[in-house]
C-alpha cells in the first residue's frame, strides 16, 4: 500500500513545516511527504534543501483560482485547498491512503495507529485536536 502524507501552508509557515518533515522521516520514512504550497513556489523555496515533494497551486487545479484567493483570508485559503490536494494525491498520483497533519506537529514515533486503522478497512480516520476539557484563562472553545 503506497502512503502519501502532506500538510498545507504558506512561506511564512515553512519553518513549521521543516520541522514537521523531519519528524516524518525520522518516524514514518515509508511514507511519501508532501506540502501543498498556498503561496507561489519561488527561487528561494526551490534552493532550499529538502526531504519532501511541493505540490504547487497549478498542480491543485483549483477551480477559479483567482477568486478562491481574494475571497479568502490566508488561514481560510489554506483551508480551502486541502479537499484539492486530497484528491491529486489519490487520483493523479494513486496513492492507497492519504494523511493530513497540520504544518505545526511535531511526531515523536511512528504512527502505527494510523495505519492498523487503514489496516482494518478504515477509509477515512479523523482525530481530534482536544480529547478533554480544556482549562485555561483563554477560555477556548470547540466551536
Amino acid at each position: 500500500m503506497r502512503t502519501a502524507v502532506f500538510t498545507i501552508a504558506s512561506r511564512n509557515y515553512f519553518a513549521f513545516v521543516r520541522t514537521l518533515m523531519k519528524s516524518l522521516e525520522k518516524t514514518n520514512p515509508q511514507w511519501d511527504r508532501f506540502v501543498g504550497v498556498a503561496d507561489e513556489i519561488g527561487e528561494e523555496f526551490e534552493k532550499l534543501p529538502k526531504n519532501f515533494n511541493y505540490i504547487s497551486l497549478k498542480e491543485m487545479n483549483l477551480p477559479e483560482s483567482e477568486k478562491m484567493i481574494f475571497r479568502y483570508t490566508i488561514l481560510e485559503f489554506n483551508t480551502a485547498i486541502k479537499p484539492f490536494v486530497f484528491k491529486l494525491l489519490f487520483n493523479k498520483m494513486g496513492y492507497d491512503r492519504v494523511i493530513y497533519l497540520d504544518p505545526d506537529i511535531y511526531v515523536y514515533e511512528p504512527l502505527t495507529e494510523i495505519e492498523k486503522a487503514f489496516d482494518r478497512g478504515n477509509n477515512i480516520i479523523l482525530t481530534p485536536h482536544l480529547t478533554g476539557l480544556w482549562h485555561d484563562i483563554w477560555l477556548p472553545n470547540e466551536e
